[in-house]
């Protein structure tokens, strides 16, 4: 079913992503954060222009959001306080109002990659990451094809972003988790899986060896907090977060074998990444992170079986190995004429490639469509 438009929309999506990779990896290193925007704004581009078939999450999701521009403040402040996302509830009907209902997906698109490549922009200016270096981790996190979720899922992916930065930059630049305790509120009132998310970090974060005891018990006290104030929003939010789960756990979801594959693959990928990275390096200024990735792997292991926790869930793995990927392809740099360091890059390489083609052949990325003949 819309095979042309299909097989053309997924080669403009191919095509823009190995143009730039090449064009980083031609490119000196001061234009890596130029480079990454202007990748941006054709991801968007391609985001605005997506045509949801009607089984897609989008589709839904749009059709509430045109309904949400008709509805008055009294009538949408009710749906707001009635939502198990209310966050989300508001960001649809402020973009519906716009008239652009194309904005959906957009916005997400931009908000989602630019949050991710925040990562990799920073990582490059501490790191003086190589552009070739840069160019082969664009490659390894847009190989997993989590654009189709991002445009389409919308709330989990856009929220997975968010706290997925927050990690990122309390795990590695240090910021205090207190300071990104609005972020995570946020994040989780977009959709509940943001919420385990949120549990899973700060549950990770009591255990930092780092940690004094008052901070720990500062950080609890203001969990309590937000998950009052959560409750005051909206009391029935745990209650569906719980029936969510039990959803999910009894398999009572989608799954697809495909995607089962891709994922699996990209796993493997991951674990190799981190394997390599605590026999070569070890290095303190990541070891934070590192520990928190090798407990969310045996996370997301334990979930395999369990298709839409293990297929979101991974995206997150995916964004914060991008950091220890960078590292050890700068080792692998130095070390160039170790023939196993050569092999290693070229493992990233042809894996991240070979899930890359799987992904645009049969996995989600294959549903793109940009136009209808």
């Amino acid at each position: 079913m819309f095979l042309n438009e299909r097989l053309i929309s997924v080669l403009i999506y191919f095509s823009l992503l190995m143009f730039f990779i090449a064009i980083i990896n031609k490119s000196g290193k001061k234009n890596i954060k130029r480079i990454l925007y202007a990748y941006l704004f054709f991801l968007g581009l391609m985001a605005f222009f997506y045509v949801p078939y009607k089984t897609a999450d989008l589709y839904r999701l749009l059709e509430w959001t045109k309904n949400y521009s008709f509805y008055s403040i009294a009538e949408i402040t009710d749906v707001i306080f009635a939502s198990n996302s209310p966050a989300y509830t508001t960001y649809s009907y402020l973009i519906g109002k716009t008239g652009i209902f194309s904005l959906l997906p957009c916005i997400t698109a931009l908000i989602f990659y630019y949050n991710v490549f925040k990562i990799l922009i920073k990582e490059n200016q501490m790191n003086n990451s190589s552009s070739a270096n840069i160019a082969l981790a664009l490659l390894f996190l847009m190989s997993l094809g989590q654009f189709i979720e991002v445009i389409s899922g919308i709330r989990s992916m856009l929220s997975f972003s968010i706290i997925s930065l927050c990690i990122y930059t309390e795990l590695v630049l240090k910021r205090p988790i207190l300071k990104n305790i609005v972020w995570y509120l946020i994040a989780s009132l977009f959709h509940p899986a943001a919420m385990v998310l949120t549990i899973i970090r700060f549950i990770l974060n009591s255990f930092q060896k780092q940690k004094k005891k008052l901070h720990k018990v500062i950080d609890v006290i203001v969990v309590v907090i937000c998950l009052i104030i959560i409750n005051i929003i909206n009391p029935l939010y745990f209650s569906d977060i719980v029936d969510k789960a039990s959803s999910y756990i009894t398999g009572d979801v989608y799954s697809y074998v495909w995607e089962y594959m891709i994922n699996i693959g990209h796993l493997l990928l991951i674990v190799f990444i981190l394997r390599y990275y605590k026999k070569n390096i070890s290095s303190d200024r990541l070891q934070n992170l590192y520990n928190f990735l090798k407990v969310f792997v045996y996370f997301l292991i334990l979930f395999c079986f369990e298709y839409s926790i293990f297929h979101r869930f991974l995206v997150v793995a995916s964004i914060l190995t991008l950091p220890i990927l960078l590292e050890t392809l700068e080792y692998n740099y130095i070390n160039s004429t170790n023939l196993k360091s050569k092999k290693y890059s070229s493992v990233i390489f042809i894996v991240s490639l070979l899930i890359l083609f799987l992904s645009c052949l049969r996995g989600n990325l294959s549903g793109l469509k940009f136009f209808e003949l």
